[in-house]
């Protein structure tokens, strides 16, 4: 008999679909990966069974979807979406265009514009354009647009812009579209369990959402993200750009700059974007029980033409943001005076010592020990084998 790889021919071990269907004969394991860009370019008719499962474990990967999603519920979103592919700088969508389907990065940044201004970005593994699906007759409240690859410049990354090493126009992004029909019949529906209750929490537990309408909570409910975090797990650090706002549904996070703030369940933060002038995080956000359960709010989403925080909301944004800025004032003086305290009483005290900080203590003083003896180094031996071979280890040790 001869061995498994003898049993088929060269040419069909080298096609991708038997490497994906009889990986024990084939002479390169697929990857995942590699099945992802071999099926995601398909029409959705033509993917295969695995081509379809790999899709929706990428997809379940998603942060929006990974919390309301099993694996049948994916694959019929994966039997459902379409490939797309945009260059540098090309619109996805404009401002005011019906909303029509939704998007899944595959690859790629694409760019959210308002007036023209980039307000935020959207990266592989992440969705966008699902908002004007939720509500009837909506249109994009921004524009779109994918972004130059790294490494290239506005100028040289135009549409139809070719890579320097390709004949192949560079892509800015590569998207999985779900067309607004598909989307009703199977994210919408696999969302109503998540639906079920949060508009209710937001509306009787946290205080910024007690004078909303129940039309706004619906809009925050609908392009909110769940963020789960294990204890330790830092959200974002001091100095970073601000991109969401985050509310805590359960477990506690701390709040580090020279202090440490605890915000508890219900409690919210990530209020820098609210602040005139203040671009970056002002604080580092570290969970502090064994569980955390958050709310993110994208940048975007806060400043929807769709939806504003009540007057009301902002003074409480404004005041949260008042005071842990006190605090944080207070803590730092109070460290300042400490340190000018401890400076002032090391220069009063003129006694210097007259040991060094560092002493051996003999064992036996009359015994005229060294402390060379008591913490004695690794020598060399000194006793020489007789046998040659022996003796040459001896020395290569040396």
């Amino acid at each position: 008999l001869t061995g498994d790889r003898e049993v088929f021919p060269a040419w069909i071990r080298e096609r991708k679909d038997f490497q994906v269907f009889f990986p024990r004969f084939s002479d390169h394991v697929i990857t995942d990966e590699e099945i992802l860009q071999q099926g995601v370019p398909k029409e959705p008719s033509e993917r295969n069974i695995v081509e379809l499962q790999c899709i929706a474990r990428w997809i379940m990967k998603i942060p929006s979807t990974s919390t309301f999603l099993d694996l049948n519920q994916a694959t019929e979103i994966a039997k459902l979406a379409k490939y797309r592919a945009f260059r540098p700088q090309e619109y996805v969508f404009r401002k005011g265009d019906v909303g029509d389907a939704c998007y899944l990065v595959l690859s790629g940044e694409v760019h959210i514009l308002i007036d023209g201004e980039k307000v935020a970005s959207v990266t592989k593994n992440s969705a966008f354009g699902d908002i004007a699906l939720q509500l009837e007759n909506a249109t994009r409240g921004a524009d779109v647009q994918a972004a130059s690859p790294p490494g290239t410049g506005n100028s040289s990354s135009s549409p139809g812009a070719s890579t320097p090493n390709s004949s192949l126009p560079a892509i800015g992004c590569e998207v999985l579209m779900i067309m607004a029909e598909d989307y009703h019949k199977t994210l919408a529906r696999c969302q109503t369990r998540r639906r079920k209750h949060l508009v209710n929490w937001l509306h009787t537990e946290v205080t910024l959402f007690r004078d909303c309408v129940e039309s706004k909570l619906h809009f925050f409910e609908l392009v909110s993200i769940d963020v789960p975090l294990k204890k330790g797990e830092v959200l974002y650090t001091q100095g970073e750009s601000v991109g969401a706002f985050y509310i805590v549904r359960s477990g506690r996070v701390r709040l580090e700059v020279d202090i440490q703030y605890e915000q508890e369940s219900a409690g919210f933060f990530g209020f820098e974007m609210f602040i005139k002038g203040q671009q970056t995080r002002a604080y580092t956000v570290v969970a502090d029980s064994p569980t955390v359960e958050l709310i993110a709010l994208n940048r975007v989403d806060c400043f929807s033409p769709y939806f504003s925080f009540t007057p009301r909301a902002q003074d409480r944004i404004h005041d949260k943001n008042d005071k842990c800025r006190d605090m944080a004032l207070r803590m730092v003086q109070q460290q300042l005076r400490a340190f000018r305290k401890s400076q002032s009483a090391a220069a009063a005290n003129k006694n210097t010592p007259n040991h060094p900080p560092v002493v051996v203590q003999r064992k036996f003083p009359h015994s005229h020990e060294t402390p060379e003896f008591q913490f004695p180094r690794l020598r060399p031996a000194k006793w020489k084998a007789d046998n040659e071979v022996v003796s040459a280890l001896q020395q290569a040790c040396q």
